[in-house]
């Protein structure tokens, strides 16, 4: 996962303000959020999985509100 792709599903998730809420989900420490987002520390593909993971999760609890409310 490149850093562009971790801002990305931040922002898709929780909006600007993601890195905090990321880190919440995922059970990390903020400033770990913040390494990846900088580029100081790689990203894991344990975590890219995780991220996918809530992205997948997201997407279906829109899609199923969508149809429930459409």
């Amino acid at each position: 996962m490149t850093i562009e792709q971790l801002g990305q599903a931040g922002r898709l998730l929780y909006g600007d303000q993601w890195q905090s809420a990321l880190a919440r989900a995922l059970d990390v420490d903020n400033r770990t959020v913040r390494r990846w987002a900088s580029g100081e520390s790689a990203i894991k593909d344990a975590i890219r999985d995780e991220i996918t993971e809530l992205l997948t999760t997201n997407q279906k609890e829109i899609g199923e509100y969508l149809a429930d409310n459409a």
